[in-house]
Order: structure tokens, then C-alpha cells, then sequence
């Protein structure tokens, strides 16, 4: 009993191994429809780890081409022949011929000879050609054309169209895909003999024949072919594809072909005309599509600018230039535009006129962004020497391009513009300092803010100043601490004071603090001004000391408001700290300004805190509705979020 258990543990093991490859193969060949795929997983499975072992794929193959000569299934062929498709070799090409022969494993054989490489297979194909017909012709013709076997061109040539419609249509297709002049020669030879989808189905071959031939260098073909189907008797489709050719196949050869297409009826044809000359290298082709584009519709004009355009070539200046005073406004915004890409120095008087015209915004617009982004320092030049005199508009486009610029060399130029006796001038180019000027320009932007009187333009050169001295190896505010303490000049004091205060330079705090103890009380009120101007909240001491003690209630105001502003912020403190901070405020708020813009501020606080002080101003009947809402909108925040139901 000891033993017969061991024995029946034994066969039970057997059993429950899979079988190799031979015991595998036999289930693959009985395979039918609807049985287990086990026995195809594993055929796959053990095929692909015998790719690597030459011997054993051979071994392989062998049985495989005796099962398919044997009773196998017709599934179980199918089976075997897609697995022949990846290691089988030309000793398969006799099988799978005789299967090629028998319509029912037609199919799968040929599914497996078209991957299995070497001219025997090629040979096998093209010998069954005269004796196939139907789908079986078709496949084959189809396999033919994806090997690209270059010897059956001829057997190919002879179905178009001696057999069926089909069977022609699958010819063409293949000799398309084949290429070479041979297919093309053999599908220009039978191009007389044929009409309506047939003759469409030769044209794209033959396209696609001189596709091949251009990219396998064989330009001379390829220009030959192309030539022939870009003729104005051939159909519209067929002629924009053989345009699309031309220019990579014949370069300059092509001009005087796609110089002629220019003037077709056919839109799309005049359109890759416009396209494929626009690639061809030479001022001769901008001279041809600027003289071209004057008579043309302004979809064509609009599509000439955009290839000049991309041709990024300055010589096309001109043409383009002429376009910005066409008579369609899509057209003269193209025209603009396309400057941004190859104009230069010489385009930037027409820009800024454009740019200052009575012309729509959209046409405005594109003169300003391509006057802002022409290449060069020599554009910069351009724009600087414009700025100096002429009309006051014109004036203004180039220094606001100047600024959008950032061009150091404009900002002598724009410094004596600040003086303009226009005010529109002076107030654009101080503007335009704070992104040009640097430290250099210090003493001549103090110069011009001893000069001016007007408290917003002492403002405007202010900003400009504080710019330079935040600007990267800016040096210290040493000289315009010296102006400042020079001065008598009480505006002149206060404007000093902001342009340091912006700079948010702690060496500026000492004169602030200095000018807050003046006896002045514009200079005062000045240096509260400045330091609610402090880019961050290190003066906030000094603004919550001066609104508790300022001397006089509007200084108190004045510096509380100013304690709100920098409270709000962006500093990362925790938001029970600046709760804190707003409670000081609110305390000292006597008016209902300064307790709204406290309240807008808790909001915005996702903190208990911040809710129990927005409570406290329920009952003050100034601000009872601004107190409930920032109470509501709190508590909203501070609610806890119900997951969202899957």
C-alpha cells in the first residue's frame, strides 16, 4: 500500500506538470474554437524563450511545418502559422506555399510568409500570382507591396488594369508602397489605361513612389515624377500633393512650376504654391510672392505675410512693409506682426506710427508688441533717436517701447524727456526710467526731482529712483540720504523719503524715524506716507506708536491706516500673531475706514481668534453689517469639511 501511494503521488505530479513543447504542439494542432487556450498561451510562451537558441528555433520549425502537413485543425494551423510569423525561416517557404495554394489557409499562410524574410518567400509570392484569384490574389498583391519586393513590378504592372477592379486598385497600392522608379515607370506606363478611383489610386502611388525616391535621394526622379502630377489637368487633390513635393525635390528648379500654380483657379492650389515657394531659399522668391501678392484675395495675401514671415529672412522686410498699408485690416495687422519676426532698425518709424494711429486696438496692438520685440541694438538706436523730437503720439510708442524693452541705452534719452514740455511725454518717460535706468542714472534722476515742482511726476521720478536702488549691484542710499539732508525743500524731503522707504533698505529706517520727530508737519506727514510705502511690516512699531501719539488726529489716521495696510502683508506669521495685530488696530479705529479695512483683513483668518474679534465688532453700529459678514465667512473656514460621498 506504502508503495502504490507513492506511485499514484508520483503519476499525480506528472500530471500536474505542462507538457513541453511536443505534447503542447499536439494540443495546438487539435486546437478548435472554443477549447482552452492554455495550450496557445504556452506554445507563445515557449517560442519566445527559444528565440535566443538558434538550434532549438530550428528544431522548432521543423515540427511545426510537420504538423501543418499533417491532420491538424484549421484553428490549429492558424495557430501555428502566426507563431512561424516570428521564427520561422525560408526552409517554412515550401509548406506555407503548398497552404498559400488552398484557399482556406491562404490567409495564414500568407500572414506568415509576409514576416518570414529571404527571396525564397519573395519568389514563393510571385510565383502563385497567375494562379490566384480572388482574395487570395488580393492578399498576395497586398504582402508583395508591404515587402517591397522590387521584382514583382512587373507582374504588379500586368493587373492594372487587366484583372479585376479590386485586384487593379490593390496593384497600384502595392507598387506605391514598393517605389522606386521602376514602380514608377511601371504605374506612368498603365496611367492612360485608367479612370475614375483606379486612376486616383495610380496618382497617389506615384506620389508616393516619388516620395520614396526624393527622401533616398534620387531628387531627380522624385522632381520628374512631381512635375508630371503638379500638371493643371490633373485633379485638385493630386496637384497640392505634387506641389508639396517640388520645392524639397527640385529647389530652384521648382520656382518657375510653382511661380505658374500662383495663378490657379483652386485655392488650395495657389495656397501650397504660396507655401512650398515660401521654403525655397533666395531673395528671387520674396521679389516673386511681394509681386504676386499685390493682386491677390486677402486669404492669400494673409497666407504670402506668414510664410515670409517664417522664412525669418530681413530681405522680406519690404514686401511686408508695403502690406501694412493694404486696405484690409487683417492684412495690415498680419503685416505687423510678421515685422516682429524680420523687420529691423528701418521698420521702427513705420511701427511707431502704426502704433500711434487712429487705426482699431487690434491693429495698434500689433504694431506696439513687434516695435517692443524687433531685434537688435541697432533697433534700440533707432527707437532712442525717434524719441528726441517729431509728433508728441509717436513720441510716446517709442518710449513706452523703450520701456517694454528694458533698454539701458534709451535712459539718457529718456531722462531728457522728463523735461518735455508736453506732459504726456514727461509722464511716459518716467515711467519708462524704472525699467531702463541704473546706477549710473542716480545723480540725474535727483537732478530731475530737484528740478520738478508738480507732486506726481516727484512721485513718478521717485518710483524710478527706488527701482535703480533695489536693482541688483545697486550701491548704497548714501546719495540720496545726502540730497535728502541738502535739501530745504519740503516736497523734494517727502519725495526722497519714498523712493528710500520703497527700497525697503533698513539703512533708509534712521531718516524716516528722524522725520517723523520733525517740527515740519508736511515732512511729518511725509515720512508716514513713506513708511506705509515699506515692503514688508518691519516699521509696524513705529505706525502703531505713531496712532496712539501722533500730535495731531490726522497724522493718527494717517499712520494707523497705514499700520493696517502693512498688517495684510503676505509674511507667513501664524495667524493668532496677526490677530494680534489687528486687535491693536482695531482698539485705536475711531472711524469706520480703518475698522472695515481691520475687519476685511480677519476674514480672510482661518483662526478661533480671529472670529472671537470679529464678535467683538457685531454691536458697533458703524460697521455691524461688514462684522457679520467677516464673522460668516470665518466660520465658513473654520467648519469642518464633509468627505464627498464616493
Amino acid at each position: 500500500m506504502k508503495y502504490a501511494a507513492i506511485l499514484i503521488s508520483l503519476c499525480l505530479a506528472a500530471a500536474a506538470q505542462p507538457p513541453g513543447f511536443e505534447g503542447t504542439l499536439a494540443q495546438v494542432a487539435a486546437y478548435e474554437v472554443g477549447d482552452s487556450r492554455a495550450a496557445l498561451v504556452r506554445l507563445e510562451q515557449l517560442v519566445t524563450a527559444a528565440l535566443a537558441q538558434p538550434e532549438e528555433v530550428r528544431r522548432m520549425e521543423q515540427a511545426m511545418l510537420k504538423a501543418l502537413e499533417g491532420k491538424a485543425t484549421l484553428s490549429g494551423k492558424d495557430r501555428i502559422c502566426r507563431q512561424l510569423s516570428l521564427m520561422g525561416s525560408a526552409a517554412a517557404t515550401p509548406v506555407l506555399a503548398k497552404m498559400l495554394a488552398v484557399e482556406e489557409t491562404a490567409d495564414m499562410a500568407r500572414y506568415a510568409l509576409e514576416r518570414i524574410p529571404g527571396p525564397a518567400v519573395d519568389q514563393a509570392l510571385r510565383a502563385m500570382l497567375p494562379k490566384a484569384a480572388g482574395r487570395t490574389l488580393i492578399g498576395i498583391v497586398n504582402t508583395l507591396g508591404r515587402r517591397r519586393d522590387v521584382a514583382a513590378v512587373a507582374a504588379l504592372r500586368a493587373l492594372i488594369p487587366g484583372s479585376s477592379p479590386e485586384a487593379a486598385l490593390a496593384a497600384a497600392h502595392a507598387l506605391g508602397q514598393i517605389g522606386g522608379p521602376g514602380a514608377a515607370g511601371a504605374l506612368s506606363a498603365v496611367r492612360p489605361r485608367t479612370s475614375g478611383p483606379l486612376r486616383m489610386e495610380v496618382d497617389d502611388a506615384r506620389l508616393q513612389c516619388a516620395e520614396q525616391m526624393n527622401a533616398s535621394g534620387d531628387r531627380k526622379s522624385a522632381f520628374a515624377v512631381f512635375r508630371q502630377l503638379s500638371a493643371p489637368a490633373e485633379p485638385e487633390m493630386i496637384r497640392v500633393a505634387a506641389l508639396g513635393g517640388l520645392a524639397a525635390s527640385g529647389g530652384a528648379d521648382a520656382i518657375p512650376l510653382l511661380s505658374a500654380a500662383l495663378r490657379a483657379a483652386e485655392p488650395p492650389v495657389r495656397r501650397q504654391a504660396i507655401r512650398q515657394l515660401s521654403v525655397i531659399p533666395g531673395p528671387g522668391v520674396v521679389k516673386l510672392l511681394g509681386e504676386a501678392a499685390a493682386g491677390m484675395d486677402p486669404g492669400d495675401k494673409l497666407l504670402v505675410i506668414s510664410a515670409l514671415a517664417d522664412r525669418g529672412d530681413q530681405s522680406a522686410a519690404g514686401v511686408v512693409s508695403a502690406a501694412t498699408r493694404d486696405a484690409i485690416p487683417a492684412v495690415r495687422i498680419a503685416a505687423l506682426q510678421a515685422l516682429e519676426k524680420i523687420g529691423n532698425a528701418t521698420s521702427v518709424d513705420l511701427l511707431a506710427v502704426a502704433a500711434a494711429s487712429e487705426a482699431g486696438d487690434a491693429e495698434r496692438g500689433a504694431a506696439r508688441l513687434s516695435l517692443a520685440r524687433l531685434p537688435g541694438r541697432d533697433v534700440d538706436g533707432a527707437i532712442i533717436a525717434g524719441m528726441a523730437a517729431g509728433e508728441s503720439k509717436v513720441r510716446l510708442e517709442l518710449i513706452t517701447a523703450a520701456a517694454e524693452r528694458g533698454s539701458a541705452d534709451a535712459a539718457p534719452a529718456l531722462l531728457q524727456a522728463a523735461t518735455d514740455a508736453n506732459r504726456e511725454v514727461r509722464r511716459a518717460a518716467l515711467r519708462a526710467l524704472r525699467t531702463t535706468a541704473a546706477p549710473p542714472h542716480i545723480p540725474g534722476l535727483l537732478a530731475l526731482l530737484a528740478q520738478n515742482q508738480t507732486a506726481s511726476e516727484r512721485a513718478e521720478i521717485g518710483r524710478a529712483l527706488a527701482a535703480v536702488l533695489r536693482s541688483p549691484g545697486a550701491p548704497a542710499l548714501a546719495p540720496v540720504i545726502t540730497a535728502y539732508q541738502a535739501s530745504q525743500d519740503t516736497g523734494l524731503k517727502a519725495a526722497l523719503l519714498a523712493a528710500l522707504a520703497q527700497t525697503g533698505n533698513e539703512e533708509a529706517l534712521p531718516v524716516l524715524r528722524g522725520a517723523l520727530k520733525d517740527a515740519d508737519s508736511d515732512l511729518r506727514r511725509g515720512a508716514i506716507l513713506a513708511l506705509t510705502e515699506w515692503p514688508n511690516s518691519k516699521p509696524l512699531p513705529d505706525l502703531l506708536d505713531l496712532a496712539r501719539s501722533a500730535p495731531d488726529a490726522a497724522a493718527q489716521v494717517l499712520a494707523l491706516r497705514g499700520y493696517i495696510r502693512l498688517v495684510g502683508l503676505p509674511e507667513g506669521r501664524p495667524p493668532a500673531e496677526t490677530v494680534r495685530l489687528l486687535a491693536d488696530a482695531l482698539r485705536l479705529a475711531r472711524q469706520a475706514d480703518e475698522k472695515k479695512a481691520v475687519l476685511s483683513q480677519l476674514a480672510l483668518l482661518s483662526a478661533p481668534e480671529a472670529l472671537a474679534l470679529a464678535e467683538t465688532a457685531l454691536n458697533d453700529p458703524d460697521v455691524a453689517g461688514e462684522a457679520k459678514l467677516a464673522v460668516d465667512r470665518i466660520r465658513q473656514r473654520l467648519a469642518p469639511r464633509t468627505p464627498r460621498q464616493p
